[in-house]
């Protein structure tokens, strides 16, 4: 019985998405090694870090980079107004409960009003767009307030390369990642909000029967996306040092590919954590690493669309398979 249990959970590993997500990392990463002499190497691994971080501050839900836009452009005028130099912690709660406000909106659209949500996210995107080009001008602030600009500029460790003459830091904002990750995997797997987004995701019908509060969960769910939304934006900030606005705008394709390329059923029920970091960690090299081997900066679109496919057909794939042993069952009993 235990080599049997062994058997299936070796067998679902090797078959899962984050597998195959894991393999084509390690084999892009040998063969950018093997060109460059220059990817496993403190400097890289710092930057992949880092560009993993740019890569989750930007579901179907495509309103998620307007909203870390908007949020960012107001948190930063307000402290740029004020020359801020307080605690850096009110940022970030300033950016989470903004976030937060804008997303209850999707909730609100989605939960009462039942609007499909790829609708009401693009309703909240051009809002968001409308008021930060209509009201705020879109204004770029190159100069930080005093307390966002020491944040900007501390840093976890720095490394350097000999060869390439030149120094990675990881900067202290990749905290805020590894809280959200650790927040965000408590909610999915501990708590009675995570069944219910599964349950709601796999069949919402079913979700309202079995008596899972669907409305309320919706709501948390998308003030909660808001939320990190909002600390996305300002992560953001931090990390290019200026409040550029528009920077995240049109980022949702690569957000939502690198999240079903994780094996995030795209239709919902199914998805992880860990999946979503490698589909981000793929992106990440993809962005960072594939210059050291020559490779042009536009050919990353070709990449994107190419892992999209695969992604989105892997998970298609697994899920025939499933549907096919399910009715091999049903017939053989």
């Amino acid at each position: 019985m235990e080599k049997s249990a062994v058997k299936i959970k070796a067998r679902k590993l090797f078959t899962s998405s984050q597998f195959f997500v894991f393999v084509i990392i390690f084999v892009l990463g040998t063969v950018i090694q093997l060109c460059s002499g220059e990817f496993y190497t403190a400097n890289s691994l710092v930057d992949i870090l880092r560009a993993m971080i740019v890569i989750i501050s930007g579901g179907t839900d495509v309103s998620f980079p307007a909203i870390a836009s908007l949020t960012l452009a107001v948190v930063t005028s307000c402290m740029d107004k004020m020359d801020y130099s307080g605690p850096i912690i009110l940022v970030f709660l300033f950016a989470a409960v903004l976030g937060a406000l804008i997303g209850s909106l999707n909730g609100v659209l989605v939960g009462i009003y039942q609007i499909p949500t790829l609708i009401a996210s693009l309703g909240t995107t051009t809002i968001c767009v409308g008021i930060m080009l209509g009201l705020m001008k879109a204004r770029e602030i190159a100069v930080l307030p005093p307390a966002m600009k020491a944040m900007s500029e501390a840093s976890l460790v720095t490394v350097r390369s000999k060869s390439l003459n030149m120094a990675s830091s990881l900067p202290a904002v990749f905290l805020v990642l590894v809280l959200v990750v650790a927040a965000t995997w408590f909610l999915l797997n501990k708590t009675y909000v995570g069944r219910s987004i599964f349950a709601i995701g796999g069949d919402i019908q079913a979700a309202r029967r079995v008596g899972f509060p669907v409305v309320r969960s919706q709501m948390m769910i998308y003030m909660y996306s808001g939320m990190l939304a909002g600390l996305g934006g300002i992560t953001r900030v931090f990390l290019m040092g200026a409040a550029y606005p528009q920077n995240l705008l049109g980022s949702e394709l690569k957000i939502i590919a690198a999240v079903v390329l994780g094996g995030t059923r795209i239709t919902g029920g199914i998805g992880s954590i860990t999946g979503s970091l490698l589909g981000v960690a793929l992106f990440a090299i993809i962005e960072n690493s594939l210059q050291l081997i020559g490779v042009p900066s536009y050919w990353q679109k070709a990449f994107t669309g190419i892992f999209i496919i695969v992604g989105t057909g892997l998970t298609s794939y697994q899920v025939l398979r499933k549907n096919r042993q399910t009715h091999v069952d049903v017939d053989g009993a």
